[in-house]
């Protein structure tokens, strides 16, 4: 009788949904071949070819075709390496955190499919349109604005700060990315007071103004900077009590920023690390040197957070610690719209969370609560980018879980 084959093992479920995160559902191996950036059916793939060796850094997701290739033993090619599909994946990820710009590769392709050929020119070169859909809730429960993109995707999607009465001021979360549709989360604030929705405020202004005018700057693939303009005006027939009406676009000459500017891009897992005390699964801020038309660096780069929680402790971590590509630092360098990872919290395979790592990689652990973040990236060329938001750790049936405020980060003004 045949020998019966073992199963076939797969990774962890956390760890197979944090991978299938970071890519985004993009095979590695095409987007490093082939400049392809289209979402893919495929698999996990063990790099070492060892089913049992489920650590983060071990995984890639491919498309199926490659994950076969990949996984196939041949004498008559060289096939493909670990080392490969690691620089492979390494790129992927670079991708990912500068908002997923489209590539020529992709534009190319795009439009050969789904336009008619003596029309491929004119839509690969068609601007970003951006047009304000709504004012009220988002899918995650945060008030937003609603924004559409009837063009070419748009990036860097900025709404800008919307100045109330009595010194209030409606704020908006960027969009590093928009193809079709998206929100823009929203944030009220005056000096160090804030509030959730605009509803709330607005029957405690006095004389406040029926019309707000809303202002949305973005870009194209080339760089090409446009603006939309429309109304943000009452209307208690909805459910915010606010609507808005789209007014026009226009094309925006920018002015670019003399040197490097650095930028905040968001929350996201970093994977897998191991440290003094064990393998922690560690959260990451992306930060970006927004410059992109005069390719400015900005050097020595370093992050000092502090922690302090609602019983009254504090501390500050100083300096923070950085993951370069992967490979820890306290101090990186920003080429011009580069982003890379800093490390805000660590939490280990029973659920407890430490704080991110100063240069004695000390690690400290956090109590159950909530939590109030300042961050301070500083350059040796640039302006200081100062963020602050917070976090709550709650004891869930004997286990901690992490929850972000929304939003979890925010640039304290």
């Amino acid at each position: 009788m045949p020998a019966k084959q073992s199963p076939r093992r797969r990774a962890p479920r956390d760890i197979e949904e944090r991978v299938l995160t970071q890519c985004r559902r993009r095979c590695a191996l095409c987007f490093h071949l082939h400049r392809d950036t289209t979402e893919k059916k495929g698999q996990i793939a063990h790099l070492d070819r060892r089913r049992t060796n489920n650590d983060e850094d071990n995984l890639a997701f491919l498309c199926l075709p490659h994950h076969s290739e990949y996984d196939s033993k041949t004498s008559q090619h060289k096939n493909y390496t670990i080392g490969e599909v690691k620089r492979a994946r390494s790129g992927l990820f670079r991708w990912i955190s500068r908002g997923m710009p489209l590539l020529e590769a992709t534009k190319v392709r795009k439009a050969a499919t789904h336009a008619m050929p003596q029309k491929m020119s004119t839509d690969t070169n068609r601007p970003p349109k951006i047009r304000v859909v709504g004012y009220g809730p988002s899918p995650d429960g945060w008030e937003a604005l609603h924004i559409k993109n009837d063009g070419t995707p748009a990036h860097d999607v900025r709404v800008e700060p919307i100045r109330l009465a009595e010194g209030w001021h409606l704020r908006f979360d960027d969009l590093s990315h928009l193809e079709t549709r998206g929100y823009c989360r929203s944030w009220i604030s005056r000096d160090s007071r804030g509030i959730t929705t605009l509803d709330g405020l607005w029957t405690s202004l006095h004389d406040p103004q029926p019309v707000m005018p809303v202002c949305i700057t973005c870009k194209d693939f080339e760089g090409q900077a446009y603006r939309s303009f429309a109304e943000l005006h009452r209307d208690v027939r909805k459910k915010s009590g606010f609507d808005v009406k789209f007014v026009r676009q226009q094309p925006y000459n920018e002015p670019q920023p003399l040197g490097p500017t650095l930028r905040y891009g968001g929350i996201s897992s970093g994977g897998s690390q191991a440290f003094s005390r064990g393998v922690f699964n560690v959260q990451v801020a992306s930060i970006r040197n927004a410059q992109v038309s005069i390719k400015n660096t900005a050097h020595n780069v370093r992050a000092s957070i502090e922690y302090e929680h609602t019983g009254g402790e504090t501390f500050t971590i100083t300096p923070a610690l950085w993951l370069e590509n992967r490979i820890r630092a306290h101090v990186v360098n920003l080429s011009g719209n580069e982003a890379q990872a800093l490390i805000i919290l660590l939490q280990d395979d029973t659920g407890k969370v430490f704080a991110s790592l100063d240069e004695h990689h000390f690690e400290r652990e956090l109590e159950i609560g909530h939590w109030s973040i300042r961050l301070t990236i500083a350059a040796d060329n640039c302006e200081s980018l100062r963020l602050a938001g917070g976090f709550t750790l709650v004891l869930d049936e004997g286990r901690i879980r992490l929850v972000y405020d929304k939003p979890a980060l925010r640039e304290a003004r």
